[in-house]
């Protein structure tokens, strides 16, 4: 069978912004495949890296929908030999210093995520202009301005 080892950062998934990464990691965790969060003190998962078979693929391209409109790099190498092992290595260390992703992650992470939009809403709702009383009057007589202009239009009878 196929190994897949997915290696996420610790402050990006938990507090990060990315809205799908707890519902992406959900679905791994729940097709069976092993999720470890790595880098909890400090983050040390920049790079995006995907190692199939001898061929790795990395770069600083976001693997996210909103990402794909960025103009990044990513590159595609075929490791043989030493590089493949050491490659190998370096990932087998991360891992060890990682931890499983669990339920009660997830369970953060959306917290998280819902704080932030309710932050962002109040935000948004503290800086709407606000109208004032003059803006009002004016609407409204531009409003019944236009409406004594139409009124022609839909008095007209229709041909049958």
């Amino acid at each position: 069978g196929l190994r897949v080892d997915v290696l996420v950062d610790y402050e990006q998934t938990i507090h990060g912004r990315t809205a799908a990464m707890i519902d992406r990691l959900d679905r791994l965790v729940q097709e069976g495949i092993q999720v470890r969060l790595v880098g909890a003190h400090r983050s040390s998962m920049h790079q995006k890296l995907c190692l199939a078979d001898n061929l790795c693929l990395c770069g600083s391209t976001n693997w996210t929908t909103a990402s794909t409109q960025n103009h990044e790099i990513s590159l595609l190498t075929e490791l043989e030999g030493s590089a493949l092992t050491a490659l190998e290595t370096k990932i087998e260390a991360v891992k060890i210093c990682g931890f499983p992703y669990t339920a009660e992650h997830a369970q953060e992470g959306r917290a998280h995520r819902r704080q932030l939009r309710r932050d962002a809403a109040a935000r948004a709702d503290s800086q709407a202009p606000r109208a004032s009383q003059s803006y009002i009057l004016v609407s409204e007589h531009h409003a019944r301005d236009r409406a004594r202009s139409a009124a022609p239009i839909f008095d007209q009878q229709r041909p049958a």
